[in-house]
C-alpha cells in the first residue's frame, strides 16, 4: 500500500458487509477477484479488476477507491487522482477519498497542494493514521520540520507503518 516515497495510502478496500447492496454479483466478484490481488501484492491484476467491477456498475464506490488505491502503489498518480475523485463523488461524506487524493498529490511531489488537501482532512477525521503520515511527509520535504515531527508522532499514537519513524529520523537530522 505504498504511496509517495513508500508512505502508505489509504487502506483503498472496503469490507464486504459495506458494500452497497445495489452492486450487481458480477460486479462485487470482480472487486473481490482485486481485494485478493491486491492482497497477494499483484497491483497490476488488481487495477484491472477494479477495473472490471466498475464497468459492472459505475457508482462501486469500494471498487472506485480500491482502484485508486493500487493506481497510488504503482506511481500511476494521475489516474489514481482520477480514481478517487470519482469516489469522493460517490460518497462525499468519507475521508479516504480525499486522504487518497492528498496522498496522490505527495507522490506527485505537489507539496503544497497535498498539505492543503490532508490538512483538510485531519481537520474532518482525526483518527486516521494516512493523513498525517503523508501530511508529516509532505511537511519533512519542504523543510517544514515542527508540524512534520507533530504529524509524523501523531501517525504513530494511531498505528500507522513504522516507517513514520525513518522519516522521523530525517527530521531531527
Amino acid at each position: 500500500k505504498a504511496g509517495a516515497a513508500g508512505s502508505p495510502g489509504p487502506a483503498g478496500t472496503v469490507a464486504a458487509e459495506e458494500i452497497d447492496p445495489d452492486v450487481p454479483d458480477a460486479a462485487k466478484e470482480k472487486y473481490r477477484r482485486g481485494v485478493k490481488s491486491a492482497a497477494e501484492d499483484k497491483p497490476e491484476d488488481a487495477v484491472k479488476h477494479f477495473q472490471e467491477a466498475l464497468k459492472e456498475h459505475e457508482r462501486f464506490y469500494a471498487a472506485a477507491l480500491a482502484l485508486g488505491a493500487q493506481l497510488s502503489k504503482l506511481g500511476r498518480y494521475e489516474e489514481a487522482l482520477a480514481a478517487y475523485k470519482k469516489a469522493g463523488e460517490l460518497k462525499a461524506d468519507k475521508p479516504e477519498p480525499y486522504v487518497g487524493v492528498g496522498v496522490s498529490l505527495v507522490g506527485m511531489k505537489h507539496y503544497d497542494e497535498g498539505i492543503r488537501m490532508l490538512r483538510g482532512v485531519i481537520e474532518v477525521d482525526k483518527e486516521l493514521p494516512a493523513p498525517y503520515l503523508s501530511l508529516g511527509y509532505a511537511e519533512m520535504m519542504t523543510g517544514d520540520y515542527k508540524p512534520s515531527e507533530e504529524h509524523l508522532l501523531r501517525a504513530l499514537e494511531l498505528g500507522g507503518p513504522p516507517v513514520a519513524r525513518v522519516y522521523l529520523a530525517n527530521v531531527y537530522e
